[in-house]
């Protein structure tokens, strides 16, 4: 099983991760963005890319 994390948290990001998470040969860890997308440590609403 090969692990996976996706950069970004826009719509194309999650539609990513629901892929992922059911194709049995991957394992989603989570998601990450750049730090400017981030407000006091939560995500905010302005998306952080969306490559793999």
């Amino acid at each position: 099983m090969q692990n996976i994390v996706i950069f970004g948290h826009t719509d194309f990001s999650e539609l990513v991760g629901w892929y992922v998470e059911h194709e049995e040969r991957y394992r989603l860890l989570g998601y990450t963005v750049n730090e400017k997308y981030l407000d006091n440590g939560q995500l905010s609403n302005s998306g952080g890319g969306t490559a793999v």
